[in-house]
């Protein structure tokens, strides 16, 4: 069960590069975040899909949503001008309700993995005339995947990338630094920080 949410800057963007440029795909400098929820996921994540969601989109311009987790964007195709900041704010938020709904006894003990890149991305529609999906492909997506996958390795719940971390106000968030991790399709290691 897989559900994408466009918001109404995407669908005028495509709209007006579609109908006045031809264009395709685009290049845009943007900040994903990757989540995956585990300990019962399925479950606690239909729970609240519309509470975590509405966080979303508060501040994100695209999310995908599957079962277990999601992919928001924030950046493309249109910029808040602090899309890593947004990246942040609202993974940090995202976090706080859940450890509150499981210290309430509201859901099933349940954590989150979120990984934070950001980079150059390619987006752009594709599919056929009858069906079209909006998608971003590049190595910030694979980089935020591979951040999610290391908060194993540090029993953590949310990591940032150095591009990521240059680009927010470090003042009010506690950040611990793990400095440079292997990852797998990486021959050269990427620096990591932890939020919270």
């Amino acid at each position: 069960m897989n559900k994408e949410n466009l918001s109404v800057e995407v669908l005028e963007d495509q709209l007006k590069h579609e109908m006045i440029l031809g264009e395709k795909f685009r290049l845009f400098i943007l900040a994903i975040i990757l989540s995956v929820l585990f300990t019962i996921s399925s479950i606690v994540y239909l729970m609240y899909q519309e509470e975590l969601e509405t966080i979303l989109k508060s501040k994100v311009i695209n999310t995908h949503v599957s079962v277990d987790g999601f992919m928001a964007t924030f950046g493309a195709p249109v910029s808040s001008q602090n899309d890593c900041q947004n990246a942040v704010d609202a993974a940090l938020e995202i976090n706080q309700i859940l450890k509150e709904k499981c210290e309430q006894k509201k859901i099933p003990n349940t954590q989150i993995r979120i990984g934070i890149h950001a980079g150059e991305a390619v987006t752009g529609n594709v599919g056929t005339s009858i069906r079209k999906q909006y998608s971003i492909t590049g190595n910030v997506v694979i980089l935020a995947s591979r951040l999610e996958q290391l908060n194993k390795k540090y029993d953590s719940s949310i990591l940032i990338s150095k591009e990521v971390y240059d680009r927010i106000d470090k003042t009010k968030i506690e950040i611990h630094e793990h400095g440079p991790a292997k990852v797998k399709g990486r021959q050269n290691p990427i620096e990591v920080f932890q939020l919270g």
